[in-house]
């Protein structure tokens, strides 16, 4: 009868083979707590700078990968702060105009991993007076 045998491999790895990025040039994105870029490559990605990890896919091909540690969090944070429900914060981030007046918003609040900062902290830039009354700014 034999012992059953299943594919495995580490979370990125079986996302790409379970969004279908098993041919070279298919790419995925995935937005959660960390953000993450990767696709099917015919072998490892060498990037001396690091900031492109060289992993290998569940198929034996290449899968590099671009990640952030900040992603999906970042607007949970601001959402939680001003005791907002998540369409109160999306309708009142729609209505702010491009360009945010100036404004800029370096989250790395967990640190970053490409580039690899751990000890990064973020940052608004660009605030004038009214700005913090305005979450969907933020």
């Amino acid at each position: 009868c034999g012992v059953p045998v299943s594919a495995g491999g580490g979370d990125n790895a079986m996302s790409a083979l379970g969004c279908g990025c098993t041919a070279v040039g298919r790419v995925a994105v995935s937005l959660g707590t960390s953000g993450t870029v990767f696709g099917k490559a015919p072998a490892a990605a060498r990037d001396p700078s690091g900031t492109v990890c060289s992993f290998l896919d569940s198929t034996g091909g290449g899968l590099p990968l671009v990640c952030t540690l900040n992603c999906a969090s970042v607007p949970e944070e601001v959402r939680a702060g001003y005791g907002l429900g998540r369409d109160e914060i999306s309708s009142l981030a729609a209505a702010e105009p491009a360009g945010c007046d100036g404004v800029s918003f370096v989250p790395f609040l967990a640190g970053e991993r490409t580039p690899n900062w751990p000890h990064a902290s973020g940052a608004l830039v660009g605030l004038r007076a009214g700005h913090l009354a305005r979450p969907g700014l933020l």
